[in-house]
């Protein structure tokens, strides 16, 4: 079958608005001096996008090995790529007829297409299923990079000893386990897409063993304790003003009452993102995109909802909060006038910079001497670690830490002290503590 995929797109500002049958719609022409006319969508957060078909008609049929293959036609007319079709269609039978090798069915495809046309191609699908601009760019940074080290630049001439040397060149410059997983992990993606749409014969980063990340980790975490969660509270929200009182070189009288005000809402509203942050276990840029309208503050399970923009599998959910976290969250949206789709907080991209200044405002040391690191993420691990400490189970854990898979939880978990272990190992009975009790209960009987 022949049909055009689309992708999303915001309404072009110089577009010609209509309504057809009710159905506002939008005109333009695009680049190439097509028209352009597409019915105007709204999304769940009241924001207006059109679908966009491409320009050429793309192909979906099964080969001969049963692969559901989905090709670019490269034709604009309707009836060339029925054409193209039929010509695949005529490979495909010619295979089952014994006519030609399975091998040659993709053969002219294969030689024909270079790595950057088929990354483009993939680039256009993950841009259709919502992947960020940032993912898809670091998808062809890492692709590009593996092209040059290899020397290759046809899609066919990609080979598993290229992914190989590839990594092993990563790991001569110094990249961690970490950093190697990703980038194998990349790659797999994209020559799984080119295998399934008939331009690779194998995937060639297929079973390729993962580096052990156990054994080189070049960030460790640890979670605050509650005396330096106290602190680092206190530093959020006096630091403002007591930098702005440090700097200042005029005199104090003049400080108005308005600015004494500015500097302590900007400390109320920072601690509250860190109160935030350590009660829901959000990430930074997740508590970032929440808006007033997506916090329900009332009723018997306060929480908040998370866009799926936000979130890091791109899928909407919820965070619980706690009562008193609700309380202080209500009156913040009061007290600073904010409502509907304003954000919660004034965030910056990365709150490293400001997190890094409180750490030292209150004098928590940020890398101690075993080498374990404290930074924004840190919170989320302290997060988990509290919900060990207060005897959460593990399978209750990972739905509020919307983890996939319940290692990752168990791997916060491990923040645990010696101190809990120690107290977790007294609470267990001593050996003779059943017989003693039962000679006592004797004894009285």
């Amino acid at each position: 079958m022949l049909y055009k995929p689309t992708f999303k797109k915001s309404v072009p500002p110089a577009a010609t608005r209509t309504t057809k049958r009710g159905i506002p719609h939008a005109t333009w022409t695009g680049r190439n001096g097509r028209k352009i006319s597409v019915e105007i969508r709204t999304n769940d957060r009241g924001e207006e996008y059109v679908l966009i078909p491409t320009a050429t008609w793309y192909a979906r049929y099964t080969d001969s090995q049963g692969r559901h293959i989905q090709r670019n036609t490269e034709c604009i007319d309707k009836v060339a790529a029925q054409g193209v079709l039929h010509q695949w269609h005529g490979s495909t039978e010619k295979v089952k007829a014994g006519l030609i090798r399975a091998a040659d069915e993709h053969k002219d495809r294969r030689k024909s297409n270079l790595i950057d046309t088929v990354l483009n191609e993939y680039a256009a699908s993950l841009k259709q299923t919502g992947r960020t601009d940032r993912h898809i760019d670091y998808i062809k940074y890492v692709v590009g990079e593996i092209k040059t080290t290899a020397n290759i630049h046809r899609i066919v001439d990609l080979t598993r000893r290229h992914v190989e040397v590839y990594l092993a060149a990563l790991q001569d410059k110094g990249a961690g386990a970490r950093t190697r997983n990703m980038h194998k992990a990349l790659i797999n993606g994209f020559c799984i897409f080119a295998l399934r749409h008939g331009y690779l014969e194998s995937n060639p980063a297929a079973y390729i063993e993962s580096a052990n990340q156990a054994v080189d980790r070049r960030l460790v975490r640890r979670a605050l304790t509650d005396e330096e969660i106290v602190a680092l509270l206190d530093a959020a929200e006096r630091r403002p003003l007591a930098n702005f009182m440090n700097e200042n070189t005029g005199t104090v009288k003049k400080i108005t009452p308005a600015t004494i005000r500015k500097y302590n809402l900007m400390g109320r509203e920072r601690r509250l993102i860190y109160e935030t942050l350590l009660t829901t276990a959000a990430r930074w840029g997740e508590l970032r995109a929440v808006t007033v309208a997506d916090c329900v503050l009332d009723g018997n399970a306060p929480h908040i909802r998370l866009q799926a923009t936000a979130t890091k599998n791109r899928r909407a959910d919820t965070v619980p909060l706690t009562h008193d976290l609700a309380g202080k969250l209500k009156a913040w949206i009061k007290d600073s006038g904010r409502i509907g789709r304003a954000r919660l907080f004034d965030m910056a991209g990365n709150g490293a910079k400001r997190f890094n200044q409180d750490l030292l405002f209150a004098g928590i040391t940020k890398t101690d001497d075993d080498g374990t690191v404290i930074d924004v993420h840190a919170l989320r691990h302290t997060a988990a670690t509290r919900l060990a400490r207060a005897g959460v189970p593990v399978s209750v854990a990972q739905r509020v830490l919307r983890h996939s898979d319940p290692k990752l939880t168990m791997s916060l978990y491990s923040h645990l002290g010696v101190l809990d272990t120690t107290a977790a190992v007294s609470s267990l009975p001593a050996w003779d503590a059943a017989p003693k009790a039962k000679a006592k209960a004797k004894r009285k009987a």
